[in-house]
């Protein structure tokens, strides 16, 4: 279960930083209505480095959380298995 619970932190930590990127680089507003959409279509957005730097921590943040949890869990698991071998001896 640890593992699986890392792998998933991993993941959001590695989409989220290249979901950031892409919005750091590619983020536009539409002139003619205002909707979000590339900025090769359009005007960049004023805030897409801001937009992305925070999607990118958020992401990082998400996924060092479900990282150490992995980490405590594991620890704890190894904790108790060693608690229990000293019990028997």
């Amino acid at each position: 279960m640890e593992d699986w619970i890392s792998k998933v932190g991993w993941s959001i930590a590695i989409l989220g930083t290249m979901f950031g990127l892409w919005v750091c680089v590619s983020l536009g507003v539409d002139p003619t209505n205002g909707s979000l959409t590339n900025s090769e279509y359009g005007e960049d957005h004023p805030l897409k480095v801001l937009i992305g730097i925070i999607t990118i921590l958020v992401s990082l943040f998400a996924g060092s959380v479900l990282i150490g949890l992995a980490t405590l869990m594991d620890f704890a698991r190894k904790m108790m298995q060693e608690n229990k071998r000293n019990k028997s001896a």
